[in-house]
């Protein structure tokens, strides 16, 4: 029985007797979205010499457990990431989120979407339910279909975004064309 006089939340409670799992296979959908959310990210990689534009859809956690599963759900929808994950960062390292640093007591692993028919296939099926993410992949993902050639996609890109300091990609003015950061050769 939950106990509100030990400090305890429902949530923990749900996380540390491992009832998480049965909610994710009640609801993968919206756990996997409440996932993303929170942990997950769209990285968009663009540069001009050479040419690439990338768009990668991450999840990022200490746990290898709970990324396998995520990884099996995504798979029961159709969306393929490839496995092992990518060591992100290591124990003992200093990362700043926020302006706080933190020394992570944990490894940091980093699950990946990229391939063109799963990013399509997470948009329709899971998404962001942040703004924010959201609309970085819809765009992006217009940004495919809509043009064929490297070139021609980082040019619609960079018409839409600029990096900001913090290395953010954030909308750019309207009229003017967004600016990027990266050194020009």
């Amino acid at each position: 029985m939950l106990r509100r006089d030990r400090g305890r939340s429902a949530l923990r409670y749900v996380a540390r007797r491992g009832l998480w799992r049965a909610v994710a296979l009640a609801w993968p959908r919206e756990f996997l979205q409440g996932l993303f959310d929170g942990d997950g990210g769209v990285g968009v990689a663009v540069r001009r010499r050479p040419v690439q534009f990338i768009v990668v859809v991450t999840l990022d956690n200490s746990s290898l457990s709970l990324l396998e599963f995520a990884r099996q759900l995504l798979t029961d929808l159709g969306i393929r990431c490839p496995w092992p994950p990518r060591r992100k960062r290591r124990r003992g390292e200093v990362c700043v989120i926020r302006g706080r640093r933190y020394r992570l007591r944990r490894d940091c692993w980093e699950l990946r979407v990229w391939d063109r028919d799963s990013l399509l296939r997470f948009a329709a099926l899971v998404n962001f339910r942040v703004e924010r993410k959201r609309r970085v992949l819809e765009d992006a993902l217009r940004i495919m279909r809509e043009h064929r050639s490297k070139r021609k996609r980082v040019g619609a890109w960079l018409r839409m975004y600029r990096k900001a300091p913090n290395g953010r990609w954030v909308p750019g003015t309207p009229g003017r064309p967004a600016r990027s950061h990266s050194k020009r050769r």
